[in-house]
């Protein structure tokens, strides 16, 4: 069975997040990570712009498993 973590290190899992996010613009480059309690804050660029964004972990997670369902077959989301 294929999955979203087969073919994706940690840094494009977190890109993939936020590119999935509309209100964000897409990030191009992930400048860096780094954990702080239950969120990460990330900075990254895109079209030439720094942004820094925090997410939770909470979000993150359930966001992973809704990718992980969508690419099993048979299951609906």
């Amino acid at each position: 069975m294929s999955t979203i973590l087969n073919s994706l290190d940690f840094t494009d899992l977190l890109k993939a997040y936020l590119n999935s996010n509309v209100q964000l613009p897409d990030a191009t480059d992930l400048a860096g990570h780094e954990f702080c309690g239950d969120r990460w804050r990330l900075k990254f660029s895109s079209g030439g712009e720094r942004w820094e964004q925090t997410v939770d972990l909470e979000d993150l997670l359930v966001w992973l498993w809704t990718q992980n369902l969508k690419a099993s077959p048979g299951i609906s989301v």
